[in-house]
């Protein structure tokens, strides 16, 4: 049976009415929060769209993360790398393996990827390492990383079509998925190099648990980046109107939903990370234009700073001390 849209029912069952609720962000929030508590209305899968299913996206992501990375205390080009939230493909750990990493492995709450899509992202991000491919507007080949003569010895036919066979034949050489994040055991202590995450921390349930675990897995010296973006995504009029809404009001809009944002500042983050033996090495915050004042914010938030309140995103490393 298909599935119906949570608005589609409220216009079949209220008619002039679906106008004044649908077009009010907070009431459309709320309506989608309980929306997922109906049958046939809400499926998780039709979640894990996102940016991944372009190769270029993904190419840009990891490069951006491996760049910051080792700009900021990594030594060598990581082994083990692990990604939370890959969403719709695992586009961004196909580029660390094709240039370098000997085994890739993703979490998630739930298993978005297509075998195809894969293959398709995989053949695509092979092109653009060849051309040593500089993407406009996003970021610059780090060519001081991944030297031509390196990139001539990783890219070898051989290694690249063993690659590429592991992905059709669906082994787990190369590249493996979990479907958790929150068990410790899933990776052994202090086995992997990096790990990293885009625009996924904001959405994860409890934070200070992920971040122990990352600590537990990484080597000594090991490297996490996270690019966490602190905005409303849409359930708010402005930008950080998320921030207004009372606890009772946020579980409405919650719902049955795992995705839906945590509602953690940038020094939630911060303080998360230090607690669970984390160096922060690196803090870039983004600001954000034309948010709420002070004074409208819920209760629960009042005592949030000056600085968080204005930081719209911002990308944190830390390191294993």
């Amino acid at each position: 049976m298909a599935r119906k849209p949570i608005e589609y029912i409220i216009k079949e069952l209220y008619g002039r009415t679906y106008d004044l609720i649908i077009h009010n962000t907070k009431c459309r929030a709320i309506l989608d929060g309980i929306g997922s508590y109906i049958p046939y209305v809400y499926n998780p899968l039709r979640e894990g769209s996102g940016e991944t299913h372009s190769a270029e996206y993904c190419y840009s992501v990891w490069l951006k993360h491996l760049t910051l990375a080792m700009d900021n205390g990594m030594k060598r080009y990581p082994e083990f790398v692990v990604e939370l939230g890959p969403g719709a493909s695992i586009g961004t750990g196909l580029a660390a393996v094709i240039a370098g990493a000997t085994h890739y492995q993703a979490l998630d709450v739930l298993d978005y990827t297509k075998k195809e899509l894969n293959l398709k992202i995989f053949d695509e991000l092979l092109g653009l390492f060849e051309k040593r491919q500089s993407i406009p507007e996003l970021i610059e080949f780090p060519s001081h990383i991944l030297t031509g003569d390196y990139l001539n010895r990783i890219l070898d036919a051989s290694r690249i079509k063993e690659i590429r066979d592991s992905l059709i034949e669906g082994d787990e050489k190369f590249c493996s998925y979990s479907l958790s994040g929150e068990d410790a055991n899933i990776i052994p202590a202090n086995s992997i190099d990096f790990v990293f995450s885009h625009a996924v921390m904001e959405h994860v349930g409890d934070i200070g648990l992920y971040y122990s675990n990352m600590s537990k897995w990484l080597k000594p010296g090991g490297i996490t980046s996270h690019q966490i973006d602190f905005e409303c995504h849409n359930l708010a009029e402005k930008w950080n109107g998320h921030w207004t809404y009372s606890n009772v009001v946020w579980k409405l809009i919650q719902g049955r939903r795992k995705d839906v944002l945590n509602r953690h500042t940038h020094s939630d983050h911060v303080k998360s990370m230090q607690s669970a033996n984390l160096v922060v090495v690196n803090e870039i915050k983004f600001d954000g234009e034309a948010g709420i004042q002070r004074e409208e914010l819920a209760l629960r938030f009042k005592k949030m700073s000056d600085e968080d309140l204005k930081t719209k995103g911002s990308i944190i490393l830390a390191r294993k001390s």
